[in-house]
């Protein structure tokens, strides 16, 4: 089946460069198998221009607390691996960047 060109257009990157300059946190942990580690950091290096002038407002957190590679075939039916210290981080961010919204 033909995407039409939407993964050339319409990628990781391109939807976190149209993000920009606003901020914005992404958070992985590496364990996780679903949002697998070097395609994450593929993406936010390729959008990363888009934030030029404005880098304090893209905030990465690249948690390894729980393993540094995703975990085996076998746990990953329990969905996304995101740590309470994840939580807090996101909570954080959210409460400082959604005032008045």
């Amino acid at each position: 089946m033909r995407d039409g060109g939407l993964l050339e257009r319409f990628d990781a990157a391109h939807a976190l460069a149209a993000i920009a300059p606003r901020p914005i946190l992404i958070a992985n942990n590496a364990a996780d198998p679903r949002c697998p580690r070097a395609g994450v950091e593929e993406a936010v290096a390729a959008a990363a221009p888009a934030w030029a002038g404005h880098e304090s407002n893209l905030r990465v957190l690249l948690d390894e607390s729980i393993a540094p590679s995703p975990l085996p075939a076998s746990e990953w039916a329990k969905g996304h691996v995101i740590t309470a210290g994840m939580w807090r981080e996101i909570d954080d961010f959210l409460r400082a960047n959604l005032k008045g919204v």
